[in-house]
Formats: structure tokens, sequence, C-alpha cells
């Protein structure tokens, strides 16, 4: 367990014995409830764990409960690449992605925040995208408004040998979906 995690779970068994101590001031019988709150938070833990361990498919795949996300230059192989944010912001640069052949999958998901990714010239793509409450901009269509969606396909997608179905959802936030220049296509 490195520095930061101990830090982590520090402060949140003080969280945790602070509010048990302070509803025992307002004379509610919290002991009755630690056990079940106990198991509750042995299998959040599990499906944290099991999800970090699902990682090592793609080294960009995460889940986070709070934080940003910032992969600018991003390198590598991007199929099965599944990015889950609670809250925070997601920034994905693809221009140096690889793709294997047949469609390569993307997904990202999140309740609050923006998702903006960035694909270079000459990846086909296919994007759906949806938000409850904000903006999406897919290429050259942007729609704004609540409980949008926009499904947009790059002209060359249907024909490519080596194609990117990107899948993103927020709940409120704003999705970007842009193209950059790139040296050499994908």
């Amino acid at each position: 367990m490195t520095w930061s995690h101990r830090r982590y779970l520090g402060g949140l068994i003080l969280i945790i014995l602070g509010i048990i101590l302070l509803l025992e001031n307002f004379d509610i019988d919290v002991w009755e409830y630690i056990w079940p709150l106990a198991i509750i938070l042995v299998g959040v833990y599990l499906i944290l764990r099991s999800n970090r361990r699902s990682e090592s498919r793609s080294n960009l795949s995460e889940f986070r409960v709070l934080g940003d996300s910032r992969h600018a230059g991003f390198t590598g192989e991007i199929d099965g690449t599944d990015i889950s944010h609670f809250i925070g912001d997601v920034e994905l640069g693809l221009a140096g992605a690889q793709l294997k052949p047949g469609v390569n999958k993307l997904h990202i998901s999140m309740f609050i925040g923006d998702i903006r990714i960035m694909i270079p010239e000459g990846m086909p793509v296919s994007a759906s995208c949806s938000a409850a409450f904000g903006d999406i901009r897919v290429f050259d269509r942007k729609e704004e408004g609540i409980f949008l969606s926009v499904r947009e396909n790059s002209p060359d997608y249907e024909s490519a040998d080596k194609k990117l179905h990107i899948s993103c959802s927020a709940f409120v936030g704003d999705i970007t979906v842009t193209r950059i220049h790139s040296a050499s296509p994908v």
C-alpha cells in the first residue's frame, strides 16, 4: 500500500468515526447499522478493486470518483478502453493512438464533468454521445440543451479496415469530439 493510499484510508476511517460519534450525540444507535454499512463498504471496495484489475487490457482504462484525467498524447492501443468518472473532466488526445484491424472501442462515461476527445485527421470514427444536461459537439455538429443524443460517422468509417467507435455519456457536462492535424494518419 502506497503512502497516498494509506493517507486516503486514514482519512476515510477518521470521517467514518466522526460520523459515528456525531450520530451518537443525537441519540441514534449507530452500532446496529455498523455491520450492514461495513458489508456495503467491503462490496464497494471489491467492485473498485476488480475494476482496477480489468484495466490491464488497456493502460488508459480507469475509474475515478473525483479528479480530472488528461491524456493529451496517448500513444498506445485504444481498443477496449473504458474510462469512468463520477466527478471530473476527461481530456484525451489520440494523435499517437494505435488501431488494430476491425472496430476499436472507446467508452467514456461520467456523472458530472466535461469530455474532450481529439481525433487525428485520417482516423475513421463513429461517435455516439449523449448528455442529460449540457452541450455536445461532434466534428461540425453541435447540439445544446437537455436530453441530447448525437451520432456521427466520418465519411470513411464504413469502408475502413481499422476504425474507432467512441461512446460517450455524461449526466451533466459538455462533450466535444474534434479533429486535430497530425503528422501521419492512423
